[in-house]
């Protein structure tokens, strides 16, 4: 696979194998330009569509920071809204097997984004086809995707709810767990 677009014909694929009908996708990060590629492709395949942190749409007035010009230890910090999380996770000196890790991560990266860099063109022309009911979540002090990503894509996507998550940076998932959580399930009308 050499492209996002790719990935996401895998994943729609995939799907379809297993059967699944009217799913709700989650996408965080990368995976919210994955799961943004495979809502163009397949509209009537998600019930639902929550974006959390996604990249895949270019920012005009910021940037999507570049993890090519930074240490990768200070590209995963800068995800964090709060340092102490960070350190509770991965601690000051990450295991050489995690350092490997966001290496090999960072290769694949730079095979599937690159060119241009964390967006794909016409992703904010053909968003528009969408009409899942979708909701963008941002980190409140998100430092990797710019809150412009996430208005750019409520825009887009008609009737697209944005949501914003105090006490988060990029990686909601791992600083407000259970606030994400809880849009999620509240969106996709999922009840405990």
């Amino acid at each position: 696979m050499r492209t996002v677009r790719d990935l996401a014909i895998f994943y729609n694929w995939f799907l379809e194998d297993l059967a699944l009908e009217s799913v709700v996708t989650v996408g965080l990060g990368f995976g919210g330009w994955i799961a943004a590629e495979m809502a163009m492709m397949c509209h009537h395949d998600s019930s639902q569509l929550i974006l959390a942190g996604a990249m895949g749409i270019q920012p005009s007035k910021s940037e999507i920071l570049d993890q090519f010009l930074i240490s990768t230890m200070d590209y995963v910090k800068a995800g964090f809204s709060d340092e102490r999380k960070y350190l509770e996770l991965y601690s000051a000196e990450p295991s050489v097997d995690q350092l490997e890790q966001w290496e090999v991560n960072r290769e694949m990266t730079s095979r599937i984004a690159w060119k241009p860099y964390m967006y794909d063109q016409t992703l904010p022309h053909l968003i528009r086809g969408v009409r899942t009911p979708a909701l963008i979540v941002l980190g409140k002090d998100d430092r990797v995707v710019p809150a412009e990503c996430g208005e750019l894509y409520r825009d887009a996507i008609k009737g697209a709810r944005l949501e914003t998550v105090a006490g988060s940076g990029h990686f909601i998932e791992v600083e407000q767990p259970a606030e994400l959580a809880r849009l999620v399930r509240e969106f996709a009308g999922v009840h405990r």
